[in-house]
């Protein structure tokens, strides 16, 4: 149910110069001009008959309030929003883009709740293409660096939690790209101008979109082929952004659909028109993200070094060389058990560490196969002392 504004109060507080900048940020082309009187727009490359929007330039004009309540009509119902959302995007797009993130429960649509575990996950899932696409917005990679560059990290700082709302269960973004000092507008001046928020959403939603297409070629050809996502790469399509695709409880045989758009703001102009399409991804494509997750995985791996404790040590008898050990650390911010084999020396080592208690450190290649993890290649294994300890306070656990 899509609720409808009544209120003339609320269309008369809207200024005319915010509306049209509104329209022509997200897809809509002015198309004829009557001086004093109005702006008649039309929605830029559509196709068939396209829907009209009479904008008045002044708020003075007596009907001035029904003709923005239908022009907020006209526009909620080409986007597929209620108009509270419009009103919404109206008041924030000022601020800076907004990145919506929605799912749903396939078998209770209308009920606008998930459980809250899945509510939260989809909060960090929305936070993990947030970083992804400020990463890609740096350097086009198969695989990002797990430390993000000043830029990614500042940008995911900036990112402010909007209001939910109602359309199943919808988080809203804001990308800030106002000099909140000043207040003033970021006029355009060239691609290399354009402020590190707004490419970042823009690599957001290009690599969307290519991730999408390349999923929906695999599923038609019916089977995994790589090199559909492999060759889009420049594209922003890396492992990131489809791990942050993909929902945790597919693993227990539930897959939401997730839905992805962009409201851009009219703070700053850019060159052409932007993609307002909501991105959306059915549960029938995910194997397929999941698939090319892991092969850019697989085929680019992480040298990385652990700092953690020593958990768990297994070996099959006094006999055998070495053995495998369970080292309990953090990766990208979470805790995780990476398994490693470890030569004699280093086990008997990693014996005492676990007797004592002690932090350990140790490189080498991680393997992420699922819900596993694996250190490969392992080197330079070695109790942590405290001056090492007091180095590191300030620094992840994963280098």
């Amino acid at each position: 149910m899509k609720v409808e504004i009544i209120d003339n109060n609320v269309f008369n507080s809207i200024e005319p110069e915010s509306i049209t900048r509104y329209l022509l940020a997200n897809g809509w082309s002015e198309i004829r001009r009557v001086e004093g009187e109005m702006i008649v727009f039309a929605k830029a490359g559509g196709r068939g008959k396209k829907p009209l929007l009479w904008m008045p330039i002044s708020n003075d004009l007596s009907d001035y309030s029904s003709m923005v309540a239908r022009l907020i009509r006209t526009v909620a119902e080409e986007v597929d929003k209620s108009e509270i959302q419009i009103i919404d995007d109206l008041e924030t797009v000022a601020i800076g883009d907004i990145i919506r993130i929605r799912s749903f429960d396939p078998l209770d649509l209308n009920d606008h709740t998930l459980p809250l575990v899945d509510g939260v996950n989809l909060l960090t899932r929305a936070r993990a293409m947030a970083l992804a696409g400020a990463l890609g917005a740096v350097e086009h990679r198969p695989v990002q660096p797990r430390r993000p560059s000043t830029e990614a990290r500042q940008f995911v700082r900036n990112l402010r939690l909007g209001q939910t709302e109602r359309g199943s269960f919808l988080l809203r973004l804001i990308s800030p790209i106002i000099d909140i000092k000043s207040g003033e507008y970021l006029e355009f001046q060239g691609m290399d101008r354009i402020p590190f928020s707004r490419r970042a959403v823009m690599e957001l939603v290009k690599g969307l979109n290519s991730i999408k297409e390349a999923a929906k070629e695999n599923q038609e050809r019916g089977r995994f082929h790589f090199n559909s996502f492999l060759e889009l790469v420049p594209s922003g399509v890396s492992a990131n952004l489809c791990e942050a695709l993909l929902d945790p409880g597919e693993q227990e045989g539930i897959s939401r659909p997730i839905e992805v758009s962009v409201t851009w703001s009219y703070a700053i102009q850019s060159p052409e028109h932007l993609p307002v399409k909501p991105i959306s991804f059915e549960p029938g494509i995910v194997p397929y993200i999941r698939q090319a997750a892991k092969e850019f995985r697989v085929q680019n791996p992480e040298m990385v070094t652990l700092k953690g404790w020593v958990n768990i040590l297994e070996r099959e008898s006094r006999s055998e060389p070495g053995g495998l050990v369970r080292i309990h650390s953090r990766i990208d911010g979470k805790p995780r058990s990476v398994r490693v084999n470890l030569e004699p020396d280093a086990y008997n080592e990693a014996i005492e560490s676990h007797k004592r208690g002690e932090v350990i450190s140790v490189s080498g290649t991680l393997v992420v196969d699922g819900s596993v993890y694996r250190l490969q290649n392992p080197k330079g294994f070695h109790i942590m002392g405290q001056m090492d300890l007091f180095d590191q306070e300030n620094e992840d656990d994963v280098e």
